[in-house]
């Protein structure tokens, strides 16, 4: 949704929408246990979602808030982005 692709084919661009499912995999705390504790892969995988999801809320896309909480917010994202590898 980010880019206006999907495995498979092309959807219409829809920041909304990619926050949405970015959120679901980068703000997973099942996940994000399972990554840190055994799988390099899943830890990979939502890394990237998390420095993706970092990114659309620097450029404030698909997402609503204060200038300060949003900063906050890329920056928390980016720190469990490093974490996971």
């Amino acid at each position: 949704y980010m880019h206006g692709r999907v495995i498979g084919g092309k959807c219409p661009e829809n920041d909304v929408e990619a926050v949405k499912w970015l959120k679901l995999v980068a703000e997973n705390d099942n996940w994000l246990k399972l990554a840190q504790e055994n799988d390099n892969e899943l830890a990979q995988i939502i890394g990237f979602a998390q420095i993706s999801l970092a990114r659309m809320y620097a450029e404030c896309r698909g997402v609503k808030g204060k200038l300060p909480e949003t900063c906050v917010k890329v920056a928390n994202l980016l720190r469990q982005a490093i974490d996971n590898g």
